[in-house]
């Protein structure tokens, strides 16, 4: 009955340490409106980087966790390198950005989006992200980022 009693008090101690350092990690970064919109904005500027630069398997670690649930990394890779739309160069890539602060945890970040295909068609859109501070850093939905320009491959 002892044993039973100290392996339940330290199953109970583990988990709770475990649970604490993890909100540490979690924790959001500013508690300022401005200084989240700020840091929420620095990592979509991350994710628009490595999108425009098809740096896949770096951009599926700012996906949501939710997200790496739907779809694996080389399944994200392998969809990513076949899409006839990628996104323009350099500033191109996403024009008048807005963040939107909905939360110290949650952002929506809007932004004019520029894709081109393999004949250089060249196509613009009104894109809504939402971004979700997990592990320390803001993360968004890869599996949008699959189905992007809305209807086109």
């Amino acid at each position: 009955m002892k044993k039973l009693l100290f392996l339940t008090f330290l199953f109970f101690m583990v988990f709770s340490l475990a649970d604490i350092s993890a909100a540490k990690r979690g924790k959001p970064p500013a508690d300022n409106i401005d200084e989240t919109k700020r840091l929420s904005e620095r990592d979509f500027d991350s994710i628009i980087n490595l999108w425009k630069d098809e740096k896949y398997d770096e951009l599926y670690g700012y996906g949501t966790l939710s997200s790496h649930v739907r779809i694996s990394k080389e399944g994200f890779v392998k969809e990513m390198t076949q899409k006839k739309f990628k996104l323009l160069c350099c500033g191109d890539a996403a024009r008048e950005i807005e963040v939107i602060y909905k939360s110290p945890t949650v952002v929506y970040v809007k932004a004019r989006m520029g894709y081109k295909n393999h004949i250089n068609k060249e196509a613009f859109r009104h894109e809504t992200f939402k971004l979700v501070f997990e592990e320390g850093k803001w993360r968004t939905d890869i599996m949008q980022i699959l189905k992007l320009p809305r209807g086109r491959r």
